[in-house]
């Protein structure tokens, strides 16, 4: 959990790259963390998926 929070601190502060940003995010979703987060993560990673920058967990297919 520590991890997380330090990942997200380094997201809200714009301290990652493009590669990082879609993998933190990518992360969220396989966990489904990003579906307790406040609604903007929500926002980011659905606009990811469709983009196709990453991808989301079948359990979540139909929900997105």
């Amino acid at each position: 959990m520590l991890q997380l929070t330090s990942e997200i601190m380094d997201y809200e502060s714009g301290e990652m790259d493009e590669e990082e940003v879609l993998d933190f995010f990518q992360k969220l979703v396989d966990t489904g963390l990003v579906w307790e987060l406040q609604g903007s993560y929500q926002r980011t990673a659905i606009n990811l998926i469709y983009s196709g920058d990453i991808r989301a967990r079948t359990a979540d297919i139909g929900n997105v």
